[in-house]
């Protein structure tokens, strides 16, 4: 067990009969902190002085990135869309073709391919259902246990 063992002594002071002997040094520390998309306004204001013209270049490029950077996400959205419809259309596609080659196999006395080929893509269709209400069930708790962290108390 290692104990650190501090003696502090306070500083003592004697008055002496010279007043320019008689002066106490104080220093304060100010700490800042800015946390933001641009600089903080007084560091556009010194790039302004700096270099006329320069804090609405700063803001033009920042307003050019979030245009672009909105149209990438717009981009990405509509694609999302899209391959869930696709995923949709393919899957009810896939699944009446295979429901309609079922019913041919049951016409031409192949009842257990027949029954196999209809009810099997029904069941498959079934778990995707069950299994995308379990994940959206998740994610809602996870953002109900989120939003409930962030609201105040009172």
């Amino acid at each position: 067990m290692n104990k650190k063992i501090q003696n502090r002594q306070q500083p003592t002071e004697q008055p002496t009969s010279n007043p320019a002997q008689n002066t106490r040094q104080t220093s304060i520390m100010v700490s800042q902190s800015f946390a933001g998309p641009l600089p903080h306004p007084s560091i556009l204001q010194k790039y302004e002085e700096i270099c006329p013209g320069a804090a609405n270049r700063i803001i033009k490029v920042f307003e050019g990135q979030v245009k672009h950077r909105q149209g990438i996400e717009g981009k990405v959205i509509g694609s999302n869309v899209l391959n869930e419809r696709l995923g949709i259309i393919a899957a009810f596609v896939i699944t009446i073709t295979m429901i309609l080659v079922g019913a041919g196999l049951l016409m031409y006395d192949k009842k257990i391919e027949g029954l196999a080929t209809i009810f099997i893509p029904l069941a498959f269709q079934a778990y995707n259902y069950i299994q995308k209400k379990k994940e959206e069930k998740e994610v809602g708790k996870k953002d109900g246990k989120q939003k409930k962290t962030i609201q105040p108390k009172g």
